[in-house]
């Protein structure tokens, strides 16, 4: 192989430049070579890639090697194409070794291929310069040295065959290059010799060679024109210095040139107004799409002088900035409806902003940083107090046990919530119960009451269960509730890291031992005579340690103080219209009344509610209607998946559709029953505290609500109410409506049952989300027959506020 080389000037982008070799023939067409020494090989086209310098080379077969049945062949080397799309192409002779710059082995093609006889040559050094010499019959018969003749003889009885084409007319020895560019130096030398004789006799009889005779004639004022100019002109050297002064003017821009006067680089081009030098410029441009005011290398003041010279006072209004797409306006801003006009409104920076007529925002507006408007909401219940407590302060008595306790403090001052410490125990991580407890002590009566607990959960992923038993005999026979048990997949009533107040009715009471009992409508055997109480924590068992910090445990009294058969609240969420149409008329016969939980921006759409049936029941059948969500892609997306801004701004306007439609409900159901953070780590609880007095979940798998809630913001219901539900679960009709049901437990023991439901259709229920007009009537019966009162949410907290 023989490397050639060559280099891309002028083009940008090097590297991108089609380029190749191509094996032809002497006229140009492509041609099949073969090799010999390579049986059957096929000479094909070779890819060139250019540096980013445009510096190329590729390896050729040189041609003394390749056997076509074109006869002689060449290499068409593309270089690109020009700016109409022809091919840029240089066709050269490749030598058998070395490395070629692709000027040197250049070649010419012939008019027609001759089979054997190629007519090009390629010469290698003439003195010192490389080159093609392109020899014919027509050079070898006028030589009158006879050194092309003696050339072309030599190449003939050459059998080295020097350039590797056997064809007698290709001349390529050092001695017939050097004959020929002999002949060419002494024909270039005697005509160059002729020519000039004959210029120089021309130029010697020309009249007026230089033409400057004649230019004096007609172009430069004679000896009597200048007399008559220094008769009209009587101060000749005062007119000239005035011309001067004039042209100084000009050159230094202070003339004044047809209303522009120029201080510095200024380009008028048809409408378009440029003034500029080397660091900052502007202009006034009408060519573009509109009419533009534009700057560049600078910011752009925007200013206005008390003076008509530019003089006096000047005050900047406006600033646009160069570096960023920044704007920034000083001074008092007013806008009328015509100028000169009365202010409507203005925007004043050192007084704030005033409004005549109305303001429209899309976004939010906020004042000190708070969201406006502020909705302000009612009045939460009144915090009940305890008739019995223990805060686990100094001296209390409780101790721990059990072989899940890795460690323990009954006085710990760094976590607290109450007085000065709180009783910490920490898990082994193996699953095995931890307990934190005090026997053989006096407890309260707990008939008519609820235990209500303070406590901090460090991990509640770590968490299986925490249980309460009271008892006696060491707990020999024990009531145990089932404070909270751990969803992977929903949302927790107790939160990670969070001082949770949970309270225990019993009607939630789950199981008995000993001498104690539960009837088969889940009344409790004995509700007093009580020495023995326990709080039992059993971790997930992999391995992870959970801290629990107990800060009270305390007695109060339950719902049966202000409703002795319980109370039940029928809600509705997502705002289905079979809610009206089904719902409805069956609650009506029986006298009861609902609370419909609204997404606000799928009213008056197919399938939902419409604002005149929120407004019928509210002021006819005394529903009340509350807040759910407003728009229902934010419901369906869940609030722990958003943003604080984006759920505070949901909420927010939840509360204002609710208000400018005449809804006055404090109440609010949490989409998903996701009350604990959003995306960004904001408790969504504290934002919805901001518009309503209380947030209903859907959370029932421990324990129903109490009256009044402990925690009011994340209240308790079941939900999934029909025949779709688990066997097991409390929202399966058969479990509500039966013996020891909800019902039962509300009715017998006291306490708040919300159920919660969705669409009522008239079929089978076809998912979780329905329940069949036959079971929804079966609930509303077996309420009914029971005496239980059913009261909106909002009617029952308004109860104890």
């Amino acid at each position: 192989m023989t490397t050639v080389t060559g280099k891309l000037i002028g083009a940008s982008a090097p590297q991108r430049v089609e380029m190749q070799a191509a094996l032809v023939d002497v006229t140009g067409k492509p041609a099949v070579g073969y090799v010999s020494s390579v049986p059957g090989e096929v000479i094909q086209a070779k890819a060139i890639t250019a540096g980013t310098d445009g510096v190329w080379s590729v390896d050729l077969t040189p041609n003394s090697e390749i056997t076509s049945d074109s006869g002689d062949t060449l290499w068409a080397i593309t270089e690109g194409r020009t700016l109409s799309g022809t091919p840029i192409v240089s066709y050269v002779v490749v030598p058998d070794t070395g490395t070629h710059w692709v000027g040197s082995i250049r070649a010419s093609l012939a008019d027609a291929q001759t089979g054997e006889g190629a007519v090009t040559s390629l010469v290698q050094s003439v003195n010192g310069q490389q080159g093609v010499v392109v020899l014919d019959a027509t050079d070898v018969a006028a030589d009158p040295a006879g050194t092309a003749a003696a050339s072309t003889t030599a190449h003939a009885a050459d059998t080295t065959s020097v350039h590797g084409i056997a064809d007698t007319a290709l001349l390529e020895t050092t001695a017939g290059a050097q004959a020929k560019a002999d002949d060419a130096q002494a024909l270039a030398t005697t005509t160059a010799a002729a020519d000039a004789t004959t210029k120089v006799t021309a130029h010697t009889n020309a009249t007026d060679p230089h033409g400057d005779r004649t230019w004096a004639d007609n172009k430069f004022a004679t000896s009597t024109d200048l007399g008559t100019l220094n008769t009209t002109v009587t101060d000749l050297d005062g007119f000239v210095q005035d011309c001067l002064t004039r042209v100084s003017a000009i050159e230094l821009g202070t003339a004044w040139l047809s209303g522009v006067n120029s201080a510095g680089p200024v380009l008028v081009s048809g409408a378009d107004l440029t003034v500029r030098d080397n660091d900052k410029g502007y202009r006034f441009r009408r060519g573009g799409s509109a009419l533009d005011l534009e700057a560049t290398g600078a910011d752009l003041i925007v200013s206005n002088w008390s003076g008509t010279g530019f003089d006096g006072t000047q005050r900047a209004y406006m600033r646009l900035s160069a570096d960023a797409q920044n704007t920034q306006i000083a001074g008092r801003v007013e806008y009328v409806d015509a100028l000169y006009g009365a202010v409507k409104h203005s925007i004043d920076p050192s007084s704030g902003m005033s409004v005549t007529g109305n303001l429209d925002v899309s976004g939010r507006l906020t004042a000190s940083g708070f969201a406006l408007p502020m909705v302000a909401p009612g009045p939460q219940p009144a915090y009940r107090q305890a008739s019995w407590s223990q805060q686990f302060q100094s001296g209390h008595g409780w101790t721990a046990s059990g072989s899940g306790v890795a460690s323990s403090n009954a006085n710990d001052t760094g976590t607290f919530c109450r007085g000065t410490q709180s009783f910490q125990v920490v898990t082994t991580g193996t699953g095995a119960v931890a307990n934190i407890r005090r026997l053989a002590s006096t407890l309260p009566d707990l008939t008519g009451k609820a235990i209500r607990l303070i406590l901090q959960i460090s991990d509640v992923t770590h968490l299986n269960q925490i249980n309460v038993q009271v008892g006696s005999s060491s707990l020999a026979n024990y009531f145990q509730w089932r404070l909270h048990t751990h969803a992977s997949t929903a949302e927790n009533q107790i939160l990670s890291g969070e001082w949770a107040v949970v309270t225990l009715s019993w009607a939630d009471v789950r199981s008995a031992a000993g001498t104690y009992s539960i009837s088969s409508t889940g009344v409790p055997s004995v509700t007093s005579g009580f020495t023995d109480f326990l709080v039992q924590t059993v971790d997930d068992n992999t391995g992870n340690a959970l801290t629990v910090n107990l800060q009270a445990v305390e007695v109060v009294s339950d719902t049966t103080e202000t409703f002795p058969g319980g109370v039940v609240s029928i809600t509705f969420d997502d705002s289905y219209a079979s809610q009206f149409t089904a719902a409805r008329p069956k609650m009506d016969t029986l006298g009861f009344r609902g609370t419909l939980y609204t997404i606000c921006d799928v009213i008056g759409t197919g399938g939902y509610l419409t604002t005149a049936q929120l407004q019928s029941v509210q002021n006819n059948s005394g529903w009340e209607v509350a807040g759910h969500a407003y728009t229902a892609a934010a419901h369906n997306a869940k609030y722990n998946t958003l943003s604080a801004a984006t759920v505070e701004d949901d909420i927010r306007k939840t509360r204002m559709w609710m208000v400018s439609n005449g809804f006055a409900s404090d109440s609010f159901a949490y989409p998903g029953g996701w009350f604990s953070r959003t995306s960004d780590n904001v408790s969504i609880e504290s934002l919805a505290c901001r518009y309503f007095a209380s947030g209903r979940g859907i959370s029932s798998a421990d324990n129903l609500e109490s009256f009044p809630p402990s925690m009011p913001l994340r209240m308790r219901s079941i939900t999934g109410i029909g025949s779709l539900a688990g066997a097991a679960a409390k929202g399966l009709p058969a479990n509500l409506v039966g013996a020891g049901g909800a019902l039962d437990r509300c009715q017998l023991d006291g306490d708040w049952t919300i159920l919660t439901f969705h669409e009522v259709v008239a079929g089978t229920a076809a998912n979780a989300n329905q329940c069949s007009q036959s079971d929804f009537d079966l609930i509303m019966d077996a309420i009914a027959a029971r005496g239980i009162p059913v009261l909106p949410v909002g009617d029952v907290l308004r109860l104890y506020s």
